[in-house]
């Protein structure tokens, strides 16, 4: 057998049998995740050394990630400076040694400053700022718990702060994903989230953290901590909140003009392997066809298109959903997605520290590529 046919029945058997040997080692790893959580507490905490900063420790603070063991960017001043405008003093948490002029740097920006190995990928160093503040009797009114996969502000006037601060709801991020049918499984992302003191104080919350595995993967975190963390406070009694919903995704795609549909599906279809599956139908089609309105209007409404914010095009992102970060990320869709922010010149309405670093950060390259063993071949259309 030769052709599309063989070509396509040869990548779906390999990417299945990625699947299965990926969810098998996952199994492995899931057994091991108290162990390696009391290994840690044990032979690697003592080693994390806590800095205190100039800055006091007000009503509302936020736990900061970073992973920037090469240099402090620039946009991190940016961000700090800007959490300090918002009135949230910052516990900055990095997952790697800081040299004593970093800490320095630093050191006025922050209330604390904590240096810890780079064990348990995100989660690793939420748990670490959790547990100096639960350690050092610190319950705000408000606690901010982001990373630096994102740039964020994108723009000094950025309202977002203000916006979680005076959302009702006991936990609040900026998009909650509700694709899985279950409610238990519905979930905030998460490079940004904001607790109220009684989620903060509570013992089940604490326990949590406290308690929590440390698994070797980051298909693991995710699944495990960032897919299950809204359903577990949800289950706690907790109010949950967002900024953004599917529905918001799915009325601004219904709101793109035609060509900006078509724009968004060219992107998707060659960027992302979900995307080709959504706007498939559209390959033969122009705006003058007579199923193109029906066929738009099914591409938006019955597929998962309204449940990815995050590699979505930027005239989705700044155009019609005036979202307030960009991935950092090397992965081919979201060097994609950068490509496309620059080609429409979205990165002028950011920072001039944002767009200089999203100008670098493409012109150093990607990492992976658009038609490995993942991806079937694109249709030409």
């Amino acid at each position: 057998m030769t052709g599309p046919i063989h070509m396509l029945k040869t990548w779906k058997i390999k990417r299945e049998l990625r699947r299965f040997k990926v969810q098998t080692l996952e199994i492995m790893h899931l057994a091991s995740g108290n162990r390696n959580r009391a290994r840690y507490d044990r032979e690697e905490r003592p080693k994390v050394v806590t800095t205190l900063g100039d800055a006091a420790a007000l009503p509302d603070m936020a736990i900061l990630l970073i992973y920037q063991p090469k240099a402090l960017l620039k946009s991190l001043f940016l961000t700090l400076e800007h959490l300090d405008e918002q009135g949230v003093s910052v516990v900055l948490v990095a997952n790697h040694t800081l040299s004593s002029a970093d800490v320095d740097r630093l050191r006025p920006h922050c209330h604390l400053i904590v240096q810890r190995p780079n064990i348990g990928y995100d989660f690793g160093g939420y748990r670490e700022g959790m547990l100096t503040l639960f350690d050092r009797g610190i319950t705000p009114e408000t606690l901010f718990v982001l990373n630096d996969s994102v740039w964020f502000p994108l723009a000094r006037t950025c309202t977002l702060i203000q916006q979680a601060k005076a959302a009702p709801e006991d936990v609040f991020g900026i998009f909650r994903n509700t694709k899985n049918k279950d409610v238990k499984h519905h979930h905030l992302q998460s490079y940004f989230y904001r607790f109220k003191k009684n989620v903060i104080k509570d013992p089940q919350f604490q326990n949590f953290w406290r308690t929590m595995p440390f698994f070797d993967t980051k298909r693991l975190i995710v699944r495990q901590f960032e897919v299950k963390l809204t359903g577990r406070l949800s289950s706690m009694g907790f109010s949950i909140g967002s900024r953004l919903t599917p529905p918001d995704i799915e009325a601004a795609g219904l709101g793109l003009s035609d060509d900006e549909l078509l724009e968004v599906a060219a992107y998707h279809r060659q960027a992302t392997l979900r995307g080709r599956a959504i706007f498939e139908k559209m390959v033969e089609l122009t705006p003058d066809d007579p199923d193109w309105g029906p066929t738009r209007t099914k591409a938006i409404t019955d597929s998962r298109f309204k449940y990815y914010l995050i590699d979505a095009h930027p005239i989705m992102l700044f155009k019609y959903l005036d979202v307030p970060f960009l991935k950092k990320s090397r992965e081919y869709h979201y060097y994609s997605q950068r490509d496309a922010v620059i080609a429409g010149g979205f990165h002028t309405g950011f920072d001039p520290i944002i767009q200089a670093e999203v100008l670098g950060w493409n012109a150093s390259g990607v990492a992976g590529k658009p038609n490995d063993d993942s991806f079937p071949p694109i249709p030409a259309r």
